[in-house]
């Protein structure tokens, strides 16, 4: 009797190899200091300062410290108030907090100057304002807005009334929780281009937006899975919907998982020749291929933030 192979972590599609920015260690080293003096160092914060050098590895150091502080901010934000910790922090207080932030990165204006996420937002607007085209950083600013306010919603807000979650409106909504439109938008900031309206609204260019944003948003979900499923109690998560909803036990929904990550960067990378022509739309198609580079290589060896030895992924169980 043939056993079929269950796809778990190694069977995903790895589109390159693995690529990191030649300034990390400088701007990494720069950002925990700043970090450190800012009050935004949380104890794993060397698990999560490593990823932007992984997202963009072509970027300048005075960009990639940019990127890293931004991302930094939204680590502390989301690690600080998980949630699925109902006792840290209500989601009025979260919003309002959000708010505030999204009114600095646009007018450089602090209301409380001991508040360490304000006066964190200040900084990292410093870091961009220098750099950014002014329409873009505008773009950015919504999107993480958009993506903020998303972590506020849980996987109740999306459930029907028999209390089980459709996988499509899943990943509709962790699109935005994930941070990778933002995340996507500072392509253009980091490889130097700002794209017209027109290009970024071609159907080709969209359609490979949404595939870099769902498969590196889907595959955090798989390394991610112990750490938020089995430790935090979450069913915010791609495999635990699809075990719920399609009534599969964890390899099964595992395997189901990949499926759909790959189908997902197979139809990525055979919209290439799709897209419009010109060198700074290959420089942006080049971008979201290696955000999805990213999501596999700093996920798998770049970070201890989703290994542990009692990991349900034995690729996961030893430490780098």
């Amino acid at each position: 009797m043939i056993t079929q192979h269950l796809f778990t972590l190694s069977d995903i599609i790895v589109v390159n190899d693995l690529k990191r920015n030649v300034h990390a260690p400088q701007a990494e080293y720069d950002a925990s200091c700043i970090s450190d003096e800012l009050g935004i160092k949380l104890d794993n914060f060397d698990d999560y300062n490593t990823m932007s050098a992984y997202l963009f590895p072509d970027a300048s150091y005075d960009q990639l410290l940019a990127i890293i502080m931004l991302n930094n901010l939204l680590f502390y934000i989301d690690d600080l108030w998980d949630r699925n910790d109902d006792d840290v922090v209500d989601d009025i207080t979260r919003r309002n907090a959000f708010e505030d932030i999204i009114q600095i990165f646009r007018f450089g204006e602090v209301k409380d100057e001991n508040n360490v996420m304000q006066v964190s937002a200040l900084k990292i607007r410093d870091l961009l304002v220098p750099f950014a085209n002014k329409a873009w950083l505008q773009r950015l600013i919504v999107n993480t807005q958009r993506h903020l306010k998303a972590t506020t919603y849980d996987i109740a807000d999306i459930e029907n009334k028999n209390n089980s979650v459709l996988t499509s409106r899943y990943i509709e909504l962790r699109e935005h929780d994930s941070g990778m439109v933002p995340t996507v938008d500072i392509i253009e900031f980091a490889q130097d281009i700002y794209l017209p309206d027109d290009i970024l609204q071609h159907e080709a260019v969209q359609k490979a937006i949404q595939c870099c944003i769902q498969s590196a948003a889907l595959m955090n979900d798989l390394f991610s899975y112990e750490k938020e499923v089995l430790k935090l109690d979450s069913r915010f998560n791609l495999v635990h919907v699809i075990m719920t909803s399609e009534n599969l036990g964890f390899e099964q929904a595992v395997h189901e998982s990949v499926v759909l990550i790959n189908d997902i960067i197979e139809t990525f990378l055979a919209l290439e020749p799709q897209l419009p022509s010109g060198n700074d739309v290959r420089l942006f198609y080049q971008g979201l291929h290696d955000q999805i580079n990213a999501a596999w290589h700093w996920q798998l060896v770049g970070t201890n933030r989703y290994r542990s030895k009692n990991s349900p992924f034995s690729e996961l169980r030893h430490f780098i």
